[in-house]
């Protein structure tokens, strides 16, 4: 599959008419019993992701889904991916292993195979949407829950790769356009008083990345506890 038509598809959850340009809600969560991908070799990797491939038939929002296995496609290819928010950076840049995607036709609910965790779970809609999100994310969550044997500690949650993953494994952003807080210089103090409040200021395409045309992503920092 190439993804000319994609490149030519305007981008569903981008919104214009707010400073919220789009909300996004993302899971962490891996295979109990089983290396995270950086401890992976290549056919552990590739059982990982048929694993999922062969449940997501079951899931209504996942039925017909895009299935990509991103070893068969160029930089290009994965750039574009990554422009459209459906794989981070990293997976993008990730040349070993079973690195994955599947994402549903409106682009909305995407899963990251083999990226830090085995699965990266996230469902993104135009403007400020949380709550929508979320419960569309809770329930395909309980549905991969009643397939799949996530690694879950009774003390400390769910498990991943990174420690500040842990607990629920939840990561809740939005991308804000932010021009005037960023020509009079007042991100930065934004920044120091958002992370006060365990909350992260990145840059457009989250973690490790720079802002772009003065659109930030915001997101929560403490992912254990209530």
């Amino acid at each position: 599959m190439r993804l000319n038509n994609l490149a030519r598809n305007r981008i569903p959850w981008v919104s214009t008419d707010e400073t919220v340009i789009s909300s996004r809600i993302r899971l962490a969560r891996n295979i109990s019993d089983v290396p995270f991908p950086s401890k992976a070799g290549k056919k552990t990797q590739v059982d990982i992701f048929d694993t999922i491939v062969a449940v997501i038939s079951d899931i209504i929002e996942l039925r017909n889904a895009q299935i990509i296995r991103l070893n068969d496609y160029d930089k290009i290819d994965r750039r574009l991916l990554m422009e459209r928010h459906l794989i981070s950076y990293e997976l993008a840049s990730k040349t070993t292993g079973e690195p994955g995607l599947i994402f549903n036709n409106n682009e909305e609910v995407s899963i990251m195979v083999n990226e830090e965790d085995h699965y990266r779970i996230q469902l993104i809609s135009p403007g400020l949407s949380i709550s929508h999100s979320w419960n569309m994310l809770s329930a395909i969550d309980d549905s991969l829950n009643d397939r799949l044997d996530f690694s879950f500690h009774k003390k400390f949650g769910y498990l991943t790769a990174c420690p500040t993953n842990v607990g629920t494994g939840l990561r809740v952003s939005c991308l804000l356009h932010l021009p005037a807080l960023a020509i009079t210089e007042e991100m930065k103090k934004l920044s120091d008083n958002l992370s006060k409040m365990h909350f992260s200021v990145r840059g457009f395409y989250g973690e490790g990345t720079q802002p772009l045309g003065d659109i930030f992503q915001i997101s929560n920092s403490v992912t254990i506890g209530k």
